[in-house]
C-alpha cells in the first residue's frame, strides 16, 4: 500500500495513527519481501502475526503459509482485516493485546504446536513479545521481528556489549540480523531506523543440556541480579540481587575470570 491508499483506509476506518502508540505502517515493498523470506515459510506452516494493522503483511503470510493467526489489539483494524475476503481456512483474526492471551490459546486455530512467529510489532512493547515468546510455551521454532535498529543490535551484541535482552535471546536462540530497514520505509516514519531481525530457536536437546549445568531459574537470576544497575559494577550488583557476602561474589567472578 501507498501512503495515500493507507491514509484513506484510516481515514475510512476513523483511525489517526499515532507514535505514542507505535503504529507505522510498512510501505516499502522490498523489506516486506525481505520478512517473508526470511521466515522461509512453507505451505504447511503455521504463522502467528502480531499487529497486521491493514493486513499488507498478512496478506503475504497467507500467500506462503499454511494457516496464519493475526492478533490485532485495534478493534477497527481487526474488523476490516476479517473483511479483506482472505481465505477463511488459512486466515484466523483475534483482537485482543498478545501480551495477555496465553500462546497455547494464541495457535490453537492452527491446530499446531510448532509455528513462526512473524511480525513488524510495535516498538514500545518489543521486550514484552520477545520475553513471551522465549520463557512461555509453546514458543515458536522461529521469530522474524521487524524492530528498533538499536534493539535489533542488542539482540546480536557479543560478548562484553550485552544487554539483559541480548542474554535472554541468545540463551533461547541464535539471533541474526537479515537486513536494516530506512525510516522513510514506513509510514508515518519513525524517529528511528529499523532492522529486521531473526531468531532461531535452538532444540529441546540444546536447552535440555544447558539446564542440567544450571538451572534456567537461577540462571536467569543472575542475570537479572547482574544487569539491575547497569552503571554500577557487577560485584556489587550481584551482591545485593543474590544476597551473597561480598566476598563470596569476589571469588565467584575470579574463579570464572570476570574482572
Amino acid at each position: 500500500m501507498t501512503p495515500a491508499e493507507i491514509k484513506e483506509a484510516l481515514k475510512g476506518l476513523g483511525i489517526r495513527a499515532t507514535r505514542v502508540r507505535g503504529q507505522h505502517f510498512l510501505v516499502d515493498r522490498g523489506a516486506l519481501k525481505k520478512i517473508v523470506d526470511a521466515a522461509e515459510l512453507a505451505n504447511d506452516d503455521a504463522v502467528l502475526e502480531i499487529g497486521p494493522g491493514l493486513g499488507v503483511l498478512t496478506r503475504e503470510l497467507v500467500r506462503h503459509a499454511g494457516c496464519v493467526c493475526a492478533v490485532e489489539l485495534d478493534q477497527a483494524l481487526a474488523t476490516r482485516l476479517d473483511s479483506l475476503g482472505l481465505p477463511k481456512d488459512r486466515l484466523t483474526v483475534r483482537r485482543g493485546d498478545v501480551r495477555a492471551i496465553p500462546n497455547a490459546a494464541l495457535v490453537g486455530p492452527c491446530t499446531k504446536k510448532r509455528y513462526k512467529l512473524v511480525a513488524n510489532i510495535p516498538y514500545n512493547i518489543t521486550s514484552d513479545v520477545l520475553e513471551k515468546f522465549l520463557l512461555e510455551e509453546p514458543s515458536p521454532v522461529c521469530m522474524v521481528l521487524l524492530v528498533q535498529r538499536e534493539i535489533a543490535e542488542r539482540i546480536v551484541a557479543s560478548a562484553g556489549r550485552m544487554s539483559r535482552l541480548g542474554v535472554l535471546v541468545q540463551y533461547f536462540g541464535k539471533p541474526d540480523i537479515v537486513s536494516r530497514v530506512d525510516r522513510h520505509a514506513f509510514w508515518p516514519a519513525p524517529r528511528v531506523e529499523s532492522a529486521i531481525v531473526r531468531v532461531r530457536r535452538y532444540p529441546e536437546e540444546v536447552l535440555g543440556r544447558r539446564e542440567m549445568i544450571v538451572s534456567r531459574d537461577e540462571f536467569f537470576r543472575v542475570v537479572r541480579s547482574g544487569f539491575a544497575a547497569p552503571r554500577k559494577k557487577l560485584l556489587g550488583n550481584l551482591r545485593g540481587g543474590l544476597g551473597r557476602a561480598r566476598s563470596e561474589v569476589a571469588r565467584c567472578l575470579l574463579d570464572t575470570k570476570i574482572s
